[in-house]
């Protein structure tokens, strides 16, 4: 047995040294084969196991050591105790005992060595107070125990304040809502938050709530959910940033990040809330397709106005254009009778006689003689063949 012991030590610091590593893997497979030979193989070593004990191995080995250890350990037992059974055992007259109260010394001595681990500082305790502050990371020596307690405080460890289920605060409308913040800090002064402030996480979690319940009952609910979110963050991070000097717990802390998780009504109120922002979302529906129509007519109309009143002017500009034209070509007609009135006469006959000759075949010729017009038509029935009219 110590020769197999010494063996695995020998290949064990050989392994070491050699910087190789071997991973045991003591889980259960995923395979079912090989699941089923490793429990057959543990399951038949421990029958094997129980067998030999059965069949006196245990006992007669225990008995083969006593035998092989006493020719060795009584000649050496009474030299360190002098001959004393127990008695030589803590008595300073033997070297046993001086021995056993050297190591216990030592022991004594050694236990007030305290290593601080990394990213830790460390703090020790004499009696309940503490003497030892702000210990860098490696070995110090305090004072032994028990008459000494260390502690070593994580400087980088970051810390959550967050309630299991969101809480219940009052709005500025008398509204009920469900609020959940997580605040995540860390510690900035280990010996204020530790060994001057009685449960300070119930404290700053206090502090926050109150900020919040402040906060929430300044505003109205819908702005809470929507438009707010932000703000109540930034009034949380404000707690930290500007109490510092009327809390001291405060100051003995960093804030690392606000983050809202959760804002809703409560359940009991929820179906009531969602009809009302459905009506409350109907209505500004409503308010901006009235807007939007509103818009798109006040150019329509202002178009229209403006279209009318081009026509109307274009209008009433070719009415006077055609107005002063008609009075122009009058005015030219007169004053062109005025200087050839046989020209007048002239036409006025022709019309005269192709209203009353309508529906007749005529014929207008000159006189060789005269000069003068008449006319030629034909009659119907038994009327004379020819007739004529002279001017």
């Amino acid at each position: 047995v110590a020769v197999t012991v010494l063996l695995g030590i020998a290949i064990d610091v050989a392994l070491v040294l050699a910087g190789w590593s071997l991973t045991v893997n003591l889980e259960a497979s995923d395979s079912a084969a090989i699941a089923v030979l490793q429990w057959s193989g543990a399951l038949g070593l421990i029958a094997l196991i129980a067998w030999r004990f059965r069949a006196g191995a245990l006992k007669s080995g225990y008995e083969d050591l006593l035998s092989n250890v006493r020719p060795l350990a009584a000649p050496l037992w009474s030299r360190v105790t002098r001959g004393r059974s127990a008695a030589g055992v803590l008595s300073l007259r033997t070297p046993l005992g001086r021995g056993v109260w050297g190591v216990a010394l030592l022991v004594f001595v050694g236990s007030g060595f305290v290593i601080v681990p990394p990213g830790s500082v460390g703090y020790g305790r004499l009696f309940g107070e503490v003497v030892w502050r702000d210990k860098p990371p490696g070995l110090h020596y305090f004072a032994p125990r028990p008459f000494m307690a260390a502690d070593a405080w994580p400087v980088r460890e970051v810390k959550s304040l967050m309630s299991e289920a969101p809480l219940e605060y009052l709005s500025g409308d008398l509204n009920l809502l469900a609020l959940s913040v997580d605040v995540q800090y860390r510690v900035r002064d280990p010996y204020l938050f530790h060994y001057r402030t009685q449960a300070p996480e119930r404290i700053l979690a206090d502090a926050v709530k109150a900020r919040l319940r402040a906060f929430v009952a300044a505003h109205r609910l819908d702005d809470l959910l929507n438009a707010q979110r932000v703000a109540l963050e930034d009034e949380v991070r404000a707690l930290f940033e500007q109490a510092q000097h009327a809390a001291p717990l405060l100051a003995a802390v960093e804030l690392v990040k606000v983050g809202l998780r959760a804002i809703h009504p409560v359940d009991e109120a929820m179906n009531s809330f969602r009809e009302i922002s459905s009506s409350q979302e109907d209505r500004e529906r409503i308010v901006v397709d009235a807007q939007r129509f509103m818009v798109s007519l006040v150019p329509q109309a202002h178009g229209n106005a403006v279209y009318e009143t081009q026509q109307a002017e274009g209008a009433a500009f070719r009415k006077t254009t055609q107005s002063a034209a008609e009075a122009e070509a009058i005015r030219t007609v007169s004053a062109a009778v005025r200087t050839a009135p046989v020209v007048l006469q002239n036409m006025l006959w022709r019309e005269r006689m192709e209203t009353a000759l309508a529906n007749r075949e005529k014929i207008i010729v000159p006189s060789r003689r005269s000069q003068e017009r008449f006319a030629l038509w034909k009659r119907r029935g038994n009327d004379s063949e020819n007739n004529h009219a002279q001017d």
